[in-house]
């Protein structure tokens, strides 16, 4: 597959519009349809490692026509034992194939031990984690050789007292992380039902303080990404289900 230069987070041009996830549903018609329609394809680059055939071929010729961009799942950011090297490799290398300008993953956990859990689960919003989850960040945003961004997530309860508030949380892990911020509008609505905060605060913190666009001099946080998560949504009509409902009981699923 040709090698194109990818759209630079704070350097080159950014990249907008409405994209959409990428489903085997309907990847066929992505395949046959108009170059012009969807500004980029959102992967999960985990249901393409180690994988050959048809799925990985196809992937590769709607990355020469479509920017791709890539969102994980089983990163498992704030896991106690650190990220599995092989899946690592192997991700990198799934990267380094589609050349997306970012990737993204979940600020959570969703493994313990060599146990993967298939579940989103939050931290506990304390200091030692904040700097424990950021060291963690840096280190596998300069493996992967790309930017990083980091999602909020959805949860029930939050796992002991905590010690800040999870926007400060997730504003410090930012800070000291160097990471960007993938924002998924519609998770911290349903986080406000389910703990009663105000979601305009949070959504107005991720923009007026650390989570600010890296435009701003006046901040050390680097850009948001506020489009991809809540603009992904509308291949349902093509038979796709989406991931997350807007209500109090949803749940953040892979």
């Amino acid at each position: 597959m040709p090698q194109r230069e990818p759209p630079e987070l704070g350097g080159g041009p950014p990249l907008t519009g409405i994209g959409l996830g990428l489903r085997w549903e309907f990847l066929e018609e992505v395949l046959e349809g108009p170059t012009h329609d969807v500004a980029f394809f959102e992967v999960s680059p985990e249901n393409y490692l180690g994988r050959g055939g048809y799925y990985p071929s196809a992937l590769e010729r709607i990355a020469e026509r479509y920017p791709i961009v890539t969102h994980g799942l089983t990163l498992s950011l704030g896991a106690i034992a650190e990220p599995d090297a092989h899946y690592l490799s192997a991700l990198r290398t799934e990267l380094t194939r589609l050349n997306p300008p970012w990737h993204s993953d979940h600020l959570c956990f969703s493994s313990a031990g060599e146990r993967v859990l298939h579940e989103l689960l939050p931290l506990k919003f304390s200091v030692e984690n904040l700097r424990r989850v950021a060291e963690r960040a840096r280190r596998v945003e300069a493996f992967l050789e790309r930017p990083l961004a980091i999602e909020n997530i959805t949860y029930y309860v939050h796992p002991g007292e905590p010690e800040m508030s999870e926007l400060s949380f997730l504003q410090g892990v930012l800070e000291e992380s160097r990471a960007h911020l993938l924002l998924d509008v519609n998770n911290v609505y349903v986080s406000s039902v389910n703990h009663g905060f105000d979601p305009l605060a949070y959504l107005r913190g991720c923009r007026s303080n650390a989570c600010s666009s890296s435009t701003s001099p006046a901040t050390r946080a680097r850009a948001t990404i506020s489009s991809t998560r809540t603009t992904s949504r509308f291949a349902k009509k093509s038979g796709s289900s989406t991931r997350r409902q807007s209500h109090a009981s949803a749940r953040s699923r892979p």
